[in-house]
């Protein structure tokens, strides 16, 4: 699951900077070809933010993204407001944006579930279909 695999991530990060009583982390943008960067991009915050919240004795994390990536940057100068808001107004939309992402989430969920089920089902019937024919004799 590339979800669990990218909070993993992060949080073993934290958790080698906890055990070395480092105060600053730097982070870079974690993705993989074949996972929305967007996904990715909220997976990232909301771990940090959780990561922060339980550790507080962090004074400074700071996401570095690749040089001349600029999707990545206009990616997260979107989504970071959402998890750490710089002002009143995107503390008031945060929520917006974050019960929405979840509900898409969710939704993408559920629908990588079904395609999931109906592989395996194709598969079964596969496997029947091929148990069902005998070779012919010559």
């Amino acid at each position: 699951d590339p979800e669990t695999a990218l909070v993993r991530c992060y949080s073993s990060v934290f958790e080698v900077a906890k055990q070395h009583g480092f105060k600053t982390i730097a982070f870079c943008v974690l993705k993989r070809k074949d996972y929305p960067r967007e996904v990715a991009a909220h997976i990232c915050c909301k771990t940090l933010r959780q990561m922060l919240k339980a550790n507080p004795s962090f004074s400074r994390v700071a996401i570095v993204f690749r040089q001349n990536d600029v999707y990545d940057q206009m990616i997260y100068e979107i989504v970071l407001p959402s998890y750490f808001p710089r002002n009143k107004q995107e503390f008031l939309t945060s929520k917006e944006h974050l019960e929405s992402f979840e509900q898409i989430r969710q939704s993408e969920k559920q629908t990588l579930q079904n395609e999931k089920k109906g592989l395996q089902s194709a598969q079964q019937a596969a496997q029947q279909a091929s148990g069902s024919f005998s070779a012919p004799s010559a």
